[in-house]
């Protein structure tokens, strides 16, 4: 069987489908900082969508000829079956090329992955002939034991022990597509998963809407051993744990830091966790294994906010002492920031600039609350929405109306943080420097 896997391009989109707990993310920020940004973003951060990497391993091991496209013009005439990315944004244009392959590739059968079509099936049922929902690993695997057939709405159970999925074969992929500027510059870079699920279920998490809450943790020797074949097969100089929640288990994280410390991989990575996850021991860990870039959701300065959003807040003298030591030990941090929560304030959204502007990390993303489909959020702003046209959740567009803020002042105070926290001494004069030169390199 003839497999074709897309991840769909077209110029002047910028979709990471695999972000965004599989809901896609598209920055698309305004005004001239906002498209430097966008700009920088779309050349320069490439991630794989992982779940294609699993997939194309698993149906090459079990016979089948696998391929990776992202044009109608690329994908070879006699495929069998061709699966495509979904994403929340890009929902539309990805229809319209299932569309088009129907005309030019007639005996081909058609389905989509990810959490926009799992929630939202109807949307692409015309122009598919299967949707998996859930994490497509299941069905796959279910798919090649003849368990299940590819038709209609495909139910995919999880995969209870992860040690069960191959290392991926990311020669189908194409290792040199990938990087993730500017957090990790050395190529080849790729990604690894050691874990899936979160249990702390913030309500307006789109990543349980695929994963769900139960943690599935990969053995530790399973992950050393993927590294090193990585190091030896694909000669990689930097990596991305793409884990939900990296630290959840320290004991684990300590010994899995340790092994590649004792292992001499001389890797430079990234992850994403949480603040709360953290302690100056651990970072020293982390950091002395090659951490050298973390992702770290703050959200809002409003503890109380990120009460009612079902999120639990960490103490701001914690996130204080835990940042400062980071940038002191040289590691790119990535603070995260929500907008636009249903009751927040211009008060409260200029308090959480101002909060991001002291905590002073290397790269601050200030996003506007989005209740993605399946969500509980969601469900509690149904009645909220601004509009049902999905192509405007990006996170850059207001969708819900607020009790105190008009949805056009929450944009203007959207891109006025971009513009404030970049545009000043404090970051210019510590990481101005260092992050231009980098994109000269």
């Amino acid at each position: 069987m003839i497999v074709s896997l897309i991840d769909y391009k077209e110029k002047g989109l910028n979709f990471n489908r695999d972000q965004t707990g599989t809901f896609g993310s598209q920055m698309k920020a305004n005004g001239f900082l906002g498209s430097m940004i966008t700009n920088a973003k779309k050349d320069r951060l490439h991630l794989p969508i992982m779940s294609f990497a699993y997939i194309a391993t698993l149906l090459k091991n079990a016979g089948h000829q696998v391929g990776f496209y992202h044009r109608v013009s690329e994908v070879p005439k006699d495929s069998d079956l061709i699966i495509i990315a979904s994403s929340m944004a890009g929902y539309k244009i990805e229809c319209a090329f299932a569309r088009e392959l129907r005309k030019t590739h007639g005996k081909a059968k058609i389905g989509f992955i990810g959490s926009f079509a799992s929630v939202k099936p109807e949307l692409f049922k015309d122009a598919s002939d299967f949707i998996i929902d859930g994490e497509p690993e299941g069905a796959i695997l279910d798919f090649i034991k003849g368990k299940t057939a590819l038709e209609g709405i495909v139910h995919s159970p999880t995969v209870p022990n992860l040690d069960e999925l191959p290392v991926p074969d990311w020669d189908i992929l194409g290792v040199n597509k990938f990087s993730y500027f500017p957090i990790l510059p050395k190529k080849p870079f790729l990604p690894v998963v050691t874990s899936r699920g979160c249990t702390f279920n913030c309500d307006f998490c789109p990543y349980m809407v695929s994963q769900k809450p139960a943690m599935r943790y990969r053995s530790v020797g399973s992950v050393l051993n993927e590294i090193e074949t990585l190091i030896k097969k694909y000669r990689i100089k930097s990596l991305m744990f793409r884990d939900i929640t990296f630290t959840m288990n320290r004991k684990r994280i300590v010994e899995l830091c340790q092994g590649m410390i004792d292992r001499k991989f001389n890797l430079e990575w990234a992850c994403e966790t949480r603040v709360d996850l953290l302690d100056p021991e651990l970072i020293q860990t982390l950091v002395k294994a090659g951490m050298r870039g973390v992702n770290l959701g703050i959200e809002s300065f409003n503890l109380d906010i990120m009460k009612k959003s079902g999120k639990k807040p960490d103490s701001l003298i914690h996130q204080n002492s835990m940042i400062e030591l980071m940038n002191r030990l040289g590691v790119k941090v990535s603070a995260f920031y929500m907008i636009g929560f249903p009751d927040e304030t211009e008060a409260d959204i200029e308090n959480t600039i101002r909060y991001a502007k002291s905590l002073n990390t290397h790269f601050a993303q200030f996003c506007i609350f989005t209740p993605f489909p399946g969500t509980p959020t969601f469900e509690e702003m149904k009645d909220r929405l601004l509009t049902e046209d999905w192509t405007q959740f990006t996170e850059y567009n207001p969708v819900i109306k607020y009790k105190n803020i008009p949805p056009n002042k929450v944009e203007k105070l959207r891109d006025r943080a971009f513009v404030s926290y970049y545009f000043r001494p404090g970051w210019l004069a510590r990481y101005g420097p260092g992050t231009l030169a980098s994109f000269f390199k």
